[in-house]
């Protein structure tokens, strides 16, 4: 396929950056396990940071994504790539093709002025509803840890962090924005690297801001907040350089606004019907033993580093191109596109999904068990990994799917179907805890996710009249099969090591996962190069070009 390098190259450059992220993620779990354990203070932190969170995806990164590129493709796709081919000065002469990333030179005024019009709704809107956030944070906070009222002083507390923590939800927003312009320009790497100031900022924070305050998981909560003026600071100087000025102005009443704001709302139904599925989760936690909203958090942010670093990277990549294809018309190069995306999600989120699985146990171990992160508390977070593995591929593959979408402005069905699969996952929650506990919890999150999967390919086809299915399954029963005696072969090399050394101290804890992870990258890409898999292909032919 002709766009499978230049796409491999630009999901390794987003998923570089964003695993750098994810690692300064990890190391701020690892901040919070040992400073503040698995009890009251943390499972307060993780309820009060749940609700701002849920209006994040609910305004930001999937709803700005999904709502404004395709939108904003549209205002590139005659003047902005004219002007670019046009151009005769060395910075301007690559040309635009649908295997390209669009190239600086490609945006135009009309499109900086769309950009500043959306910045300044969602600065009123969002800022709006901020204030709202933080005068009505009991009533979200009663209604959200409800099984938290028998203890008055860890509503109180939830209370506070929620109220610290809301104006996190403006600036991350904006971010959404302007790492969706700097996407379509083709700047991946350093977007999906801005976290970091983030999570950098929240680390620092447990041990410069935390000892100062009463109770110091304030501090954590502080973090949160100028965490996220840092993320969005640093990302303002690139947006700049591709010729972005902001201008105090909107116009409601412009197409293209209005375009957005149709696709907008409906995009972000379907988000949060995603974010329902955590909240009723967090939410039955409440009503469980002591931890468990503690030990599905720990788990769940683990389990979306590979879903950030592969699910997120390959869709993000993708909308972009799938939008200025759709915008042309193009819907045989919009089936292709679709195909490679969805065989390279496959591709790289299986193996993750079942090395996850594999080693949750000495994973958790490794991260979190030092301090009041104790052994009984890795033994409950690994059991709730594992159940949280088994939906990744559907949550990975699902983005990509509903991106589909999402370029061809049809937010209608993949928002019909996510609303399907909360009704589903709320009857497996209440199902699965009575026999699983907080286990279960995990376990009907993943199932949830491969129904509406399964749902969301069905609908696409429908649209389509045809995805490459044959390839796809070709694909994927390879891929499968390398997934799985990769697998084996690292479970074997778990038992024998575990086997000899019982206690290992830390130094052999790393050693043990170090090579699990070089046997495991090894093994499947030897059985998947065996099995002709395209991907392989591919990814050593961007390998030879890049030389």
């Amino acid at each position: 396929m002709s766009n499978g390098v230049p796409m491999i190259k630009s999901v390794g450059a987003f998923g570089l950056g964003t695993a750098i992220s994810r690692i300064f993620g990890l190391g701020r779990e690892v901040v919070l396990a040992s400073l503040f354990g698995a009890g009251f203070a943390m499972d307060a932190f993780r309820v009060a940071f749940l609700i701002p969170n849920f209006l994040r995806d609910f305004f930001a990164e999937g709803t700005i994504n999904a709502a404004f590129i395709p939108v904003f493709a549209e205002t590139q796709k005659s003047r902005g790539v004219n002007e670019s081919r046009e151009s005769k000065s060395p910075r301007n002469r690559r040309v635009e093709t649908q295997d390209s990333i669009v190239s600086t030179d490609s945006i135009t005024e009309e499109g900086f002025q769309l950009v500043n019009w959306i910045l300044n709704g969602l600065l009123v809107l969002v800022g709006g509803i901020t204030l709202l956030g933080v005068l009505f944070s009991p009533l979200l906070v009663q209604g959200v840890a409800h099984g938290f009222s028998h203890v008055p002083e860890k509503i109180e507390l939830t209370i506070r962090m929620t109220r610290i923590m809301f104006p996190y939800l403006l600036f991350v927003t904006l971010i959404a924005v302007v790492m969706g312009v700097l996407n379509f320009a083709g700047r991946f790497f350093f977007p999906a690297f801005s976290p970091t100031f983030w999570n950098l900022t929240i680390i620092l924070s447990g041990f410069l801001i935390a000892p100062w305050v009463d109770p110091p998981i304030l501090g954590i909560a502080i973090g949160v907040t100028l965490g996220g003026f840092l993320q969005l600071f640093s990302m303002l100087p690139s947006l700049y350089k591709k010729g972005f000025r902001y201008r105090p102005s909107w116009n409601l009443s412009h197409p293209a606004v209005k375009k957005v704001l149709f696709l907008a709302l409906p995009v972000a139904l379907g988000f949060a019907a995603t974010k329902i599925n955590l909240f009723v989760n967090i939410l039955l936690a409440t009503f469980l033993e002591e931890g468990s909203v503690s030990y599905l958090s720990y788990a769940f942010r683990l389990m979306h580093l590979p879903l950030g670093v592969f699910g997120v990277a390959v869709a993000t990549v993708a909308l972009p191109l799938l939008s200025r294809e759709a915008a042309k018309d193009q819907m045989g190069k919009v089936r292709e596109t679709f195909s490679h995306s969805f065989r390279l999600v496959l591709f790289l989120s299986l193996p993750a999904s079942i090395f996850l699985f594999v080693l949750a146990t000495p994973l958790i171990r490794l991260l979190f068990e030092r301090g009041s992160f104790s052994p009984i508390d890795t033994l409950n977070t690994s059991q709730a990994l594992q159940f949280y593995a088994i939906g990744i591929i559907g949550a990975a593959s699902a983005k990509v799917v509903a991106n589909t979408f999402y370029s061809l402005k049809d937010p209608k069905t993949p928002l019909r179907i996510t609303w399907i699969t909360v009704f589903a996952n709320l009857l497996l929650c209440l199902i699965l805890m009575r026999l699983l506990q907080f286990k279960g919890l995990a376990l009907a999150t993943s199932l949830a996710a491969l129904l509406n999967l399964s749902l969301l390919l069905i609908g696409l086809r429908k649209k389509l009249k045809r995805i490459d299915g044959r390839r796809i399954f070709r694909t994927s029963s390879k891929v499968a099969l390398s997934a799985l005696l990769m697998g084996m072969g690292v479970f074997l090399f778990v038992q024998w090591f575990e086997a000899r050394w019982i206690t290992p101290s830390l130094a052999l804890q790393i050693v043990e996962i170090f090579f699990s992870l070089l046997l495991a990258t090894s093994l499947f890409f030897l059985l998947a190069f065996w099995m002709k898999v395209e991907e392989v292909m591919i990814f050593l032919s961007s390998m030879k070009n890049a030389k």
